[in-house]
């Protein structure tokens, strides 16, 4: 199953590895394919960088696996 995921569960896995959309998140990433677009990895990218710009590096490890 292809899964589209939402830019707040992504930030919120991202920033919390051990919150429930993180589990979600890496459940979904084991079992189907997930699709990410462009607009929501830009999106993400923004986010963070002006509210959490202490996990840009991190973020954009993540985002480049």
């Amino acid at each position: 199953m292809k899964i589209l995921v939402d830019s707040n569960v992504l930030i919120s896995a991202l920033l919390y590895p051990n919150s429930v959309p993180a589990k979600a998140l890496y459940h979904a990433a084991d079992n189907h394919e997930l699709i990410l677009t462009d607009h929501n990895v830009s999106e993400v990218r923004r986010i963070v960088k002006e509210k959490f710009s202490d996990k840009h590096a991190d973020v954009e490890s993540f985002l480049t696996e």
